[in-house]
């Protein structure tokens, strides 16, 4: 009989050690799953990033080329009305004609 409690002994241990060995495999499984996805992560966020950056330099171009015609149209509205102000005679009347069509500075 005590032959047979060693015998169960030993199986029951080679059987936990079965279960060590099998949770270690599944824990270095679990490790390079989690690595993949933290690779995958990681590529995902810097597409992301990439994209953001371009919609916000794009963006930032149109918005600089809204300015610039802005001032365009500014500079040609005050060429206009500074050529028909010459044509007042008074310049008290001269500069209230071209206070009328300032632009208020933003």
């Amino acid at each position: 009989m005590k032959w047979l409690n060693i015998l169960f002994t030993v199986l029951s241990s080679a059987n936990m050690i079965g279960d060590i060995v099998r949770n270690n495999k599944f824990e270095n499984k679990s490790k390079k799953l989690d690595r993949k996805i933290d690779e995958y992560e990681r590529e995902i966020i810097e597409r992301i990033d990439n994209k953001m950056k371009q919609q916000f330099v794009y963006i930032n171009n149109q918005i600089n080329e809204l300015y610039s015609q802005v001032n365009l149209l500014t500079n040609l509205i005050n060429k206009i009305v500074n050529t028909l102000a010459w044509w007042i005679p008074t310049k008290k009347l001269r500069n209230n004609f071209r206070n009328k069509f300032k632009i208020a500075e933003q």
